[in-house]
């Protein structure tokens, strides 16, 4: 078999290439034999050949594994049943229970006067014109709505904080934190205990948790995003939620470990076309993969490390440190540093 490990170009030069230890570490479990008899890339993960009749058959089956394996961890075996998408309203009540407040504040733009006898002020949020009652209608720019949403994130529940969510725009790079949850049953006080902190910091966030109880273990069972200018925040909320029962060991390959089962990375600004829309972990393991495949096809021209450096790179991302894009913030900077030795004291 092959070792991907070695990195031997055409020249006959080695190295590990500019990758990140734990991704380096990660393609140990590939194996690249070549070419099958009709030409498509032979790729196997963790001693399971990736399906595919093409080469891009091939890249999309292992971009999806390679986001279960890599970065979710929930991967499921080849024969077991698949769940429908359905919800669980009872699992999804004892999180809403959980959460510390009813509703988020958002800026809008009333287009109407205070009406009278009970009827409804036309407001704008965003580009979008509804109708409100005006007890939802807090201040001349204000309106409080619902919190939570129990549906717009497939298999997750989903809150914007009592202070609001971040900023939307562009130009704005946006952090995501992760926690790897062991069991459904830890769900409701992790995330509750998060929420809390949240709030007691006064911190716009939008968070997200996992609402279908059969779907667990993930490292990404939760997921709080936050603005890159409240990066700091990530050390008191791990600290606040790192020995609670329930949290996990492992994190996302791709993501910055702060602790066991907590981990950090920024939300990916890939302005490609077909390379938008994409989560983190989705889009790291698409990188990841069309480097892969590209190496597999031509081995004896190519190199892997510097295949899937050079895909991560053209994905805006940063190789070394794949958590982070090319223009991110760096994630441990001297500050931060400080804050985790206060948070985590030896």
């Amino acid at each position: 078999m092959t070792d991907t490990t070695d990195t031997t170009d055409a020249s006959g030069r080695t190295g590990p290439g500019p990758l990140s230890p734990a991704l380096r570490a990660a393609l140990t479990g590939l194996r690249l034999p070549g070419l099958r008899p009709d030409g498509v890339p032979d790729v196997w993960l963790e001693d399971r050949r990736v399906p595919g009749d093409t080469a891009r058959e091939v890249r999309l089956a292992l971009a999806t594994a390679l986001y279960e394996r890599w970065h979710a961890g929930t991967a499921r075996e080849p024969d077991a049943p698949a769940r429908l998408p359905r919800r669980d309203h009872a699992f999804e009540a004892r999180l809403i229970a959980a959460t510390p407040h009813a509703h988020t504040p958002v800026e809008a733009v009333v287009h109407t006067a205070a009406p009278r006898g009970g009827g409804l002020l036309t407001v704008e949020l965003g580009r979008v014109r509804v109708s409100l009652p005006p007890e939802a209608v807090r201040g001349p720019a204000g309106v409080a709505l619902p919190a939570v949403r129990p549906a717009l994130s497939p298999g997750f529940l989903l809150v914007d904080g009592v202070d609001g969510r971040p900023t939307d725009g562009a130009d704005r790079e946006l952090l995501r934190m992760y926690v790897h949850l062991r069991y459904p049953d830890a769900a409701p006080r992790v995330w509750g205990a998060l929420l809390a902190e949240l709030a007691a910091r006064s911190v716009p966030y939008r968070a997200k948790v996992l609402s279908r109880p059969w779907a667990y273990p993930r490292r990404d069972a939760i997921v709080v995003y936050l603005d890159a200018d409240l990066a700091d925040v990530v050390f008191p909320l791990a600290a606040a939620v790192h020995r609670l029962p329930g949290i996990g060991a492992d994190t996302s390959v791709f993501a910055q470990r702060l602790l066991p089962g907590v981990a950090i990375a920024w939300e990916p600004r890939d302005t490609r076309a077909g390379w938008g829309g994409q989560s983190f972990g989705q889009h790291r393991a698409a990188a990841v993969a069309e480097g892969v495949v590209r190496y597999a096809a031509d081995r004896e021209r190519t190199d892997l490390a510097r295949e899937i450096a050079a895909s991560l790179h053209s994905a805006a991302a940063d190789p070394e440190e794949p958590a982070r894009n090319g223009s991110s913030p760096g994630l441990l900077t001297a500050t931060l540093l400080t804050l985790r030795s206060a948070s985590f004291p030896s």
